[in-house]
């Protein structure tokens, strides 16, 4: 598994970069783009910590995939924002979206996040995860449902193709 969650990364990481190359003019794009990367991040270091052999690489590990991943949220946020609009999101929502996964990562390397580790034989490096994970969980679940709200919410007033689009996002 750890083998090709690095595949994966390193895929997100590749298309990331393409679409920050190609794509000049487009908000959504961009936003897509960081939000590939950002899964990029989160994937990526839950492959490092799966072959962590020391407490200290373990603990990073954990606490890059807590930055990842709380961001991943924060820029998918960014990206429906930009797409259903059409243009920068306001200030205001982006630093409303962009504040949890900022708070989230200030502790994401804290006992908060990690409350011990241990190595169990034949098996990955495990963490027993600390408080910071039930406000994690809570923003993961929130951001994806107010983001698809929002999407299925758009849907009704939305050109065909961007039907099409929405309907593939959602899946």
């Amino acid at each position: 598994f750890s083998y090709t969650a690095v595949i994966l990364s390193i895929i997100f990481f590749v298309f990331a970069m393409l679409i920050l190359l190609k794509v000049k003019n487009s908000y959504p794009a961009v936003f897509l783009a960081l939000y590939m990367l950002a899964v990029a991040v989160w994937i990526g270091a839950n492959a490092g910590a799966d072959v962590s052999s020391t407490d200290f690489l373990l603990i990073f590990w954990s606490g890059t995939a807590v930055v990842g991943a709380s961001f991943f949220i924060s820029l998918y946020l960014c990206f429906v924002d930009s797409f259903i609009n059409e243009r920068f999101p306001k200030k205001i929502n982006i630093f409303l979206y962009l504040l949890p996964a900022t708070i989230l990562s200030l502790f994401g390397f804290s006992h908060y996040s990690v409350v011990a580790t241990f190595y169990p034989s034949n098996s990955p490096a495990q963490i027993i995860p600390g408080s910071l994970y039930y406000f994690y969980t809570a923003f993961l679940f929130s951001g994806l449902l107010y983001g698809g709200i929002r999407l299925a919410m758009s849907y009704w007033h939305a050109s065909s193709q961007k039907k099409k689009q929405i309907l593939y996002m959602e899946l």
